[in-house]
């Protein structure tokens, strides 16, 4: 499948797409809410806001997923390892979303 600028999408595009979802749990919110076209946003280099009680961490690989340039985004192996180092220091049990972060990095181990 060809983007609208006719190269192939990439894994990048789905972790744009994990970022998404991570700031879907961590907010409990619709991104970019009662905008009529949010690809227009996305297109433009926008992305949702970040609260400010986000927790550093997943600041920095929201922030990562979402970078402009596709290339510049993780692989699922590398946000495997960074979600990883944190769960290992314990720092996820300060703030486990209800347990989706377990079962994410649960999800990522499996589709490897």
């Amino acid at each position: 499948m060809l983007n609208p600028t006719g190269t192939p999408y990439t894994e990048k595009v789905d972790v744009y797409s994990f970022g998404t979802v991570l700031w879907e749990m961590l907010t409990k919110d619709i991104p970019f809410r009662g905008v009529e076209d949010p690809r227009a946003l996305v297109t433009r280099g926008q992305h949702p806001p970040l609260p400010p009680e986000c927790p550093e961490f997943f600041r920095k690989l929201l922030l990562r997923c979402w970078e402009t340039n596709p290339s510049r985004r993780p692989s699922f192996d590398q946000i495997l390892v960074y979600l990883s180092q944190y769960q290992s220091r314990n720092l996820l049990a300060l703030y486990d979303l209800y347990g989706t972060v377990r079962e994410i990095i649960f999800v990522l181990i499996l589709a490897r």
